[in-house]
């Protein structure tokens, strides 16, 4: 019996992809760094709080029946742990880049005029983008929210 190994459509390949792809997008000169934080949102810790709630409690169940002496739940246990450092890099802060042509976040370039609106309060820039979900930027001395007025307005 052989096993293949398709390097096609693996997520790996896949994420090597769109970096090196984003990475020949022309943007422009950088302007800014800022970062985007998840937490501002209350959807992502409603969205958090459904996520970790069954974790935890597979994690004590698991437990439970290790304490107990079956030992067949002990993979579980093993794989609700390895999917624990997935959901923190999900919820975790993340640096976005401001060029002269659009903002970088992650493996997406929103440009200027893709831009449906923005607000600014209490140090958070919220920006809506067509297509995206919204980003929600920490700028505590308003420095990014000129930036994207100045370019937005362009």
């Amino acid at each position: 019996m052989k096993f293949h190994v398709v390097w096609g459509n693996n997520s790996f390949n896949s994420f090597y992809l769109r970096y090196r792809k984003l990475e020949s997008v022309d943007k422009g000169k950088k302007l800014a760094e800022a970062i985007e934080n998840p937490w501002m949102s209350k959807q992502i810790v409603a969205g958090m709080v459904v996520y970790i709630c069954p974790v935890v409690v597979a994690i004590i169940f698991g437990v439970i029946e290790v304490i107990q002496g079956n030992t067949k739940f002990i993979t579980n246990i093993i794989s609700v742990i390895g999917i624990l450092p997935a959901i923190i890099t999900a919820f975790s802060p993340r640096k976005c880049y401001i060029y002269e042509d659009g903002i970088q976040c992650q493996l997406c370039f929103i440009r200027w005029d893709e831009i449906k609106d923005f607000e600014w309060k209490n140090g958070v820039l919220r920006i809506r983008a067509k297509g995206i979900r919204e980003l929600l930027l920490e700028d505590k001395y308003e420095n990014i929210r000129k930036i994207v007025e100045k370019m937005v307005e362009k």
